[in-house]
């Protein structure tokens, strides 16, 4: 009986049942029902209105719903909505999606719908949408998404949605932008190393056992420190120019040379022996999380061109490359927050990491300063 009191259905009856014998001016209509009547009303109006006056489900009114449409109250939704989250939920994500529609006016629920909402589109509001924005929030840790708000514009510009930041009421502390995928091409790989050799000075660690790798060799850690190092971005955007480099090579290579130095770090000393601030240990107050969760967000949205299918870095590649990464910080942070740790060295974990999950044995290799 319990479980049936959780259907949806149920609840529903209940609802209506509880409405029944009240009078129609003291009725107060529960979130589930008011989001039913949403619904129904825009997809059908007339229908809506012939199911309330047939009396058989106990609707609100129309004049209640269209105002729970109006332009009006959606602008508070996302402050609405961060008041009520509990604290394990207060982080989250924002996204802003932009479909392009078809400039044309149409009427729905009482409302004439088509025409522009930001008034810099030119300021003019009688111009016909071209796009329709949509915000939408959904927990960092997972869960459903909510639309927050529609907003149909003309020539949105990035102030607007700056704005439309600011009125969410909370602080941001990364913003990812899709449609910008980098694109890396292992050709470019290629024509440095062509050229480097011919110098009587080598620029760069590449060989041709490194450029030309067989599949055994490309899981060889050393062969891949190779490519990915502060030489070769340097020699990069040396030749950015003459060779016709790409920028998503040397985003990409720049990224994983500096995501294997933050992850590297073996002791305490790392960063004043080889004069890298990169290679720091992980602190509660460290920068090294922010820039592996900017090093994940490239790798997800970064291609490699131009090697054929052997060359690429396929969606599996990139999601074991984020999973390992997020693994590596989750561990760190729960011994940073919860253990006592001060600081802690993420070379340890790809050693022992056994250890990461028994972090009272580890404690005889990571001693808290106190």
């Amino acid at each position: 009986m319990t479980e049936a009191h959780e259907l949806a259905h149920f609840t529903f009856l209940l609802s209506q049942l509880s409405l029944i014998f009240k009078p129609p001016d003291g009725r107060r209509f529960d979130t589930d029902t008011m989001i039913f009547a949403v619904q129904l009303h825009n997809i059908s109006p007339s229908a809506y209105k012939m199911i309330r006056r047939s009396g058989l489900i106990i609707l609100p009114s129309t004049e209640k719903v269209k105002q729970m449409l109006a332009w009006g109250l959606q602008d508070s939704n996302l402050k609405t909505l961060f008041d009520q989250l509990k604290p394990q939920q207060r982080l989250v994500n924002l996204m802003f999606d932009e479909v392009k529609l078809v400039e044309t006016l149409r009427f729905s629920g009482g409302h004439v719908l088509g025409y522009s909402q930001n008034t810099a589109a030119g300021g003019d509001h009688e111009m016909l949408a071209s796009h329709a924005m949509m915000v939408e929030v959904a927990c960092h840790f997972g869960g459903p998404h909510y639309i927050l708000r529609v907003l149909p514009c003309k020539k949105l510009t990035s102030d607007q949605l700056k704005e439309l930041l600011i009125e969410a009421g909370s602080g941001d502390t990364l913003i990812v932008v899709d449609g910008n995928e980098y694109k890396a091409y292992w050709s470019d790989i290629q024509k440095l190393y062509e050229i480097d050799r011919a110098t009587p000075i080598r620029l760069t660690k590449l060989t041709h056992t490194v450029v030309f790798s067989k599949p055994l060799q490309r899981q060889s850690v050393p062969l891949v420190c190779q490519v990915f190092n502060d030489k070769t971005v340097a020699a990069l955007k040396m030749f950015k120019g003459s060779l016709g480099i790409s920028e998503g090579t040397i985003i990409l290579t720049q990224t994983m040379s500096e995501w294997f130095k933050i992850m590297n770090v073996k002791d305490r000393f790392s960063a004043i022996r080889l004069r890298d601030e990169s290679r720091q240990p992980w602190t509660a107050d460290c920068t090294s999380f922010t820039r592996l969760e900017e090093a994940c967000q490239i790798i997800s949205t970064c291609a490699w061109q131009g090697g054929g299918h052997k060359l690429k870095l396929t969606k599996q590649t990139a999601e074991a490359f984020t999973v390992s990464t997020h693994n590596n910080v989750d561990a760190a942070k729960l011994l940073l927050a919860d253990k006592d740790f001060d600081f802690v060295l993420p070379a340890i974990f790809a050693d022992e990491p056994w250890k990461v999950f028994r972090p009272s044995q580890a404690k005889n290799r990571w001693k808290p300063l106190h």
